[in-house]
């Protein structure tokens, strides 16, 4: 299954949102059913649920990274776990696993140029993960990016 965008009748634009009103759907169960979502250029962008094969490689990444990335200081760098970044005023990108400094968490989401590196496992999501992912990624700063390709058994970075 791909990611998917509601389908609207050909000739009409999708609504767009601010991060702000994206966040107050979230805070109002809006989306009740616990589904995934990502804001992309202030459209709701619905994602595939997480495989068991994703669940299980994101969980080992993560294991990984946090070993050489604990942040045990306040200047150091820590791996995270579903991290959400904000791009602009109307994107929200959540990487599967992310190595980012410590921030400040009064802040809402970290900067992406704390970011030190995103691995996105891809199973049905490819071509996303490959450009427009990429795109905001490298947009934003961030220095490194790899794309765990699950079925092509191959890393991009």
């Amino acid at each position: 299954m791909n990611d998917v965008t509601f389908k609207l009748p050909a000739g009409e634009t999708p609504a767009r949102f601010t991060i702000d009103e994206f966040m107050e759907f979230v805070a109002s169960d809006v989306f009740k059913g616990g589904e995934k979502l990502e804001l992309v250029d202030g459209v709701i962008v619905s994602m595939s649920p997480a495989q068991s094969t994703h669940m299980l490689l994101q969980r080992q990444i993560f294991l990984a990274l946090h070993g050489l990335f604990p942040g045990e200081d306040p200047e150091s760098y820590i791996a995270h776990f579903e991290l959400t970044l904000q791009f602009g005023k109307a994107t929200l990108r959540d990487a599967d696993v992310a190595v980012v400094k410590t921030f400040d968490t009064s802040v809402r989401f970290p900067d992406p140029a704390s970011v030190l590196l995103i691995v996105e496992i891809s199973q049905s999501t490819l071509e996303k993960d490959l450009n427009s992912k990429r795109l905001d990624y490298a947009g934003a700063g961030i220095p490194h990016y790899w794309v765990v390709d699950l079925n092509g058994r191959r890393i991009h970075i």
